[in-house]
């Protein structure tokens, strides 16, 4: 009986050190506790009252625009088309699946958001082959609030994010094709997935080049490879419009889709009558507000001094014996790691720069996986977070805060490597670790009657 015990034991520590295993473990986790919250808000009206008019709808934040939206393309409506279609038909599957109800619109998103923490975990032991820091790069992640929120409600950017993570850790593992039609369906879930699927192919394509010898044949290697793999992606998102415009009549080629998606998008820009240190600036010309709307720019996102302030997605507010809390509060918020976004920059530039000055080496030299991931964290924060500089300073784009959600992931992969180095350094991971899920605790959504109680014992706003 104690040989048996003994042997249930080893295998459930061999199966705890399996990454596959935890990842799952991650997974099954994470979407508990997204699955025990997904009902809240629910709506108070039915579906045909929730179209045009949406209060009482139980629509958190952009569901608003989303949820009305699928609601007529499934009777056959073609609208909404600025974006593109995939993302709105996990919506409509879960419709199918689940009814017209929170479960139904937010079953996918949230199944997304799920997979994604397990696939962020992947991605850090794929680079680092360490248990502890792929589950450290795993839980910072978890902690983000922003991301957390964002990937349980029906919107674009959850499933976006996953075929993102997805398609990198598949790239980065050979499997350089299947990755590839993997991020076209990124794409195809929102078009600003193009930033992330930039940085992939950047990537893939340096690595590439370096097998080869000689400046001339790494520059034709890196040139082929980030063609052809630029034709999958976009063979698989033109693929999917033109599916879309057949079924629902929508457009005469996916290339006019795709035309139509460009110039709305770049039909949106803002008219700022005051503007403070580059941080953000007031649009007067608002139809929502006299006072002006305030756009929180860029460089905001990620400084801890005069930080943007939570936008309520969905808040509402209870009062007992003269204690107010909230019981459903969905914010649009940072967490502390969007401060160290400067810190990891620094850490990875050094690194990053001096193996794409090997291009310019003779020969071929061998890359660690630690130096991979540093080039990789340095191009994607370049490239899904720099890149909105231009966009809302130079061409007075809209920008919003939540679009940071897709540089978290480069943030969450790089801080375990940066501090891993000696015992200081492992007690500061702890820390930021134990911040980020304190963070999300705080910040959770929806809180219990115990939830509340314990951020009240603590004199802490719940």
């Amino acid at each position: 009986m104690k040989l048996a015990k003994t042997k249930i034991i080893e295998k459930v520590g061999v199966s705890l050190k399996d990454p596959k295993t935890l990842a799952f473990i991650l997974f099954i986790t994470v979407m508990a506790i997204k699955l025990s919250i997904i009902n809240y808000p629910s709506p108070e009206k039915p579906p045909t009252e929730c179209i045009s008019n949406f209060d009482g709808c139980g629509f958190v934040f952009d569901e608003a625009h989303y949820i009305p939206a699928v609601r007529k393309l499934m009777m056959g409506e073609p609208v909404n088309n600025e974006h593109p279609p995939l993302s709105k038909a996990l919506m409509m599957l879960g419709i199918a699946i689940f009814g017209d109800n929170p479960l139904g619109w937010r079953f996918f998103s949230v199944l997304s958001g799920s997979i994604s923490v397990a696939l962020l975990f992947l991605l850090s032991y794929r680079f680092l082959r360490k248990i502890e820091l792929a589950l450290a790069s795993a839980l910072i992640y978890v902690g983000d609030v922003m991301t957390f929120n964002i990937s349980q409600i029906a919107m674009l950017d959850a499933p976006a994010l996953m075929f993102l993570l997805l398609g990198s850790l598949l790239v980065l593992s050979g499997r350089r094709v299947l990755g590839y039609v993997v991020l076209g369906l990124s794409m195809l879930c929102k078009t600003s997935s193009i930033f992330g699927i930039a940085s992939v192919i950047l990537i893939d394509a340096f690595l590439q080049a370096m097998r080869q010898e000689g400046l001339s044949k790494r520059v034709e290697k890196g040139l082929n490879s980030a063609a052809l793999s630029t034709l999958i992606v976009m063979a698989v998102f033109l693929s999917g419009l033109a599916v879309y415009d057949y079924a629902y009549n929508a457009f005469p080629s996916p290339f006019a889709h795709l035309d139509f998606i460009l110039n709305y998008h770049s039909s949106l820009s803002y008219k700022c009558t005051e503007n403070v240190m580059l941080l953000y600036c007031i649009h007067k010309d608002s139809p929502y507000s006299k006072e002006g709307v305030v756009i929180d720019l860029p460089l905001r996102w990620t400084i801890p001094i005069n930080t943007f302030a939570p936008a309520p997605y969905y808040v509402t507010e209870v009062s007992v014996d003269g204690y107010s809390y909230k019981p459903i509060a969905y914010y649009g918020i940072y967490s502390p790691i969007w401060w160290l976004t400067w810190v990891v920059l620094i850490f990875t530039a050094p690194t990053a720069l001096r193996s794409l000055l090997q291009l310019f080496s003779r020969k071929y030299g061998s890359i660690s996986e630690k130096v991979i991931l540093d080039l990789f964290v340095f191009i994607w924060i370049c490239l899904n977070y720099f890149v909105y500089f231009p966009i809302a300073y130079v061409l007075y784009r809209w920008v919003y805060t939540f679009y940071f959600m897709q540089t978290v992931p480069a943030i969450a992969l790089s801080l375990p490597r940066s501090l891993w180095e000696d015992r200081v350094g492992k007690s500061i991971l702890v820390m930021v670790v134990s911040i980020q899920l304190w963070w999300l605790f705080m910040w959770f959504p929806v809180k219990s009657e115990l939830h509340v109680s314990i951020l009240k014992s603590l004199g802490l706003p719940a």
